[in-house]
């Protein structure tokens, strides 16, 4: 699993709890920034991937980004500096640019669809702050915690690959938890 290609379509990678699946992401991380950075090198007017790794819970951030410098090796910091980006998911969305919302923060369902109506806005108002706010693959780990509407926000925030026009959302997803 580590080593299917990432980039061209969306992917569910299901396992329970214990089955590996935050060192299948960490490899994929590492191997797409790693093969993304030296393809970015040989192409000079070519920009840097943008790569999101998202998470529920705030703890698991550190744990994710260890296991993603592990996978990478020595050059983690050159390679993934302003390539990558690993939050929780309300730390992700607060730092989208838009007004923290008014609504209620417990209703989480509504919260995504306000950033969702705001990141459809920005793609017409502004497209260039719009592309630079929207990702090239995104990964998400624990993907049973989210709820359709954040999972529908993070498709959002994913840019579509210019061969196949699809998305690549990666969710690693355990459904035996409840």
């Amino acid at each position: 699993l580590s080593r299917l290609p990432v980039g061209g379509h969306p992917r569910v990678i299901r396992g329970v709890a214990g089955s590996g699946k935050t060192v299948v992401l960490a490899n994929m991380v590492a191997r797409y920034l790693s093969r993304s950075t030296s393809e970015a090198a040989d192409i000079a007017e070519s920009r840097r991937s943008r790569v999101a790794v998202v998470c529920f819970n705030r703890s698991l951030v550190p744990f994710l980004r260890a296991r993603i410098r592990d996978a990478f090796g020595d050059d983690f910091g050159v390679n993934a500096e302003g390539c990558l980006t690993v939050r929780y998911l309300y730390d992700l969305e607060h730092s989208l640019p838009f007004q923290y919302p008014k609504i209620d923060m417990e209703d989480a369902a509504a919260r995504a669809n306000y950033y969702r109506e705001n990141l459809a806005a920005l793609r017409f108002s502004d497209p260039a702050r719009y592309d630079a706010t929207i990702f090239d693959v995104v990964f998400v780990d624990e993907g049973q915690d989210f709820l359709p509407e954040e999972h529908q926000l993070l498709l959002d925030l994913v840019r579509p690959n210019p061969i196949t026009s699809e998305k690549p959302l990666v969710i690693f997803y355990d459904n035996a938890q409840n």
